[in-house]
C-alpha cells in the first residue's frame, strides 16, 4: 500500500494500521520500527483488535504519529490478565524509537518474561474463581497449587 506525501514524488509505503510513526512521518526506519509493528500485531492476536481505531488511513497515520494507543490490559476479561504483556507492548509502540527495545533480544526477553509472569497471575485468578465457585470448599486443595512470584 503506498500514498502520496506532502512533496510530489515522495510515498508512503506500508499498512497503515501497522506503520511505525517514524514511517507515517517519512522519517528514516531502523529494527525498532520493526518493534512498534510487531507489538501492534502481537496486540491484534491478543485482543481481536487494533490499539487505533480509525475511519481512513490518513487517520490511523495520525494516531501513530500522535495518537495515545489503547492498553491492552484494558480491553475486557480476556485481556485484564495481560498486566506485563501490556507494559511490553506500551514500551515497543512508544513514539520515539530511542524509548522503545534498543534490540530483538532485548525485547524478546521481556515479552517471555511478561508471558510467563502473566500466566501465572491468570492462573492464580483462575483458581481464586474456583474457590469462590465453590464457596471455599477445597481450599487446601487448591492453595496448594496457587503460587504467584
Amino acid at each position: 500500500a503506498g500514498m502520496m506525501g506532502a512533496d510530489a514524488g515522495e510515498q508512503i509505503v506500508g499498512s497503515p494500521p501497522y506503520m511505525s510513526p517514524e514511517q507515517c512521518s517519512m522519517k528514516d526506519a531502523d529494527p525498532r520500527s520493526d518493534f512498534y509493528s510487531l507489538a501492534i500485531v502481537i496486540f491484534e492476536a491478543l485482543s481481536g483488535k487494533l490499539p487505533y481505531q480509525a475511519r481512513s488511513a490518513m487517520e490511523i497515520i495520525e494516531c501513530h504519529i500522535s495518537g495515545q494507543p489503547k492498553v491492552l490490559k484494558d480491553l475486557g476479561t480476556n485481556t485484564a490478565t495481560y498486566e506485563s504483556v501490556s507494559a511490553v507492548i506500551a514500551r515497543a509502540m512508544e513514539k520515539r524509537p530511542d524509548k522503545r527495545y534498543p534490540n530483538a533480544a532485548a525485547f524478546s526477553e521481556e515479552l517471555e518474561d511478561a508471558f510467563n509472569k502473566d500466566s501465572k497471575r491468570g492462573l492464580a485468578l483462575k483458581h481464586r474463581a474456583d474457590l469462590e465457585s465453590a464457596g471455599g470448599k477445597g481450599v487446601a486443595n487448591l492453595s496448594k497449587e496457587v503460587r504467584v512470584e
